[in-house]
């Protein structure tokens, strides 16, 4: 297959103009949310929270267990990963860039219900599955 050359981006007319549906949108906790109304006796045995593992991994942590699938994804100075930047990691990985960081940090509407719905309303998002960031990888 011959290389197909890449096009300059053009200026595009939405021709849809209703509401969006957005099937995949995210929430992030706050630093406090898996220990805030935790009864003090019971954090270290129950805690979720990051921090650095015994290998040095920056992970998840239930109590004293990693969850190894947060392990590296998730960094001190709490940048995530780029919303809508999926395509480009990829395709940077398929070109055998290692070394990728497409990574910005939280902001409000990341955090806060609130936010997140008044962005939803200025984008027109009438309906949305909202993912939990990392309750789901704690609960595995």
């Amino acid at each position: 297959m011959a290389n197909v050359p890449a096009l300059a981006p053009t200026h595009i007319e939405s021709v849809y103009d209703g509401p969006i549906f957005d099937a995949d949108t995210h929430l992030f906790e706050t630093p406090d949310a898996f220990v805030k109304y935790l009864p003090a006796g019971v954090k270290e045995q129950y805690g979720i929270h990051f921090r650095h593992a015994d290998d040095g991994q920056y992970a998840l942590h239930v109590g004293r267990r990693k969850v190894e699938i947060t392990a590296d994804h998730y960094h001190e100075d709490r940048l995530i990963p780029a919303p809508g930047k999926l395509h480009e990691w990829l395709r940077a990985i398929k070109e055998g860039r290692s070394e990728i960081d497409l990574r910005v940090p939280m902001t409000p509407d990341m955090l806060e219900p609130a936010e997140r719905v008044r962005k939803l309303d200025a984008w027109n998002v009438r309906s949305s599955v909202l993912y939990v960031g990392h309750m789901l990888a704690a609960i595995t």
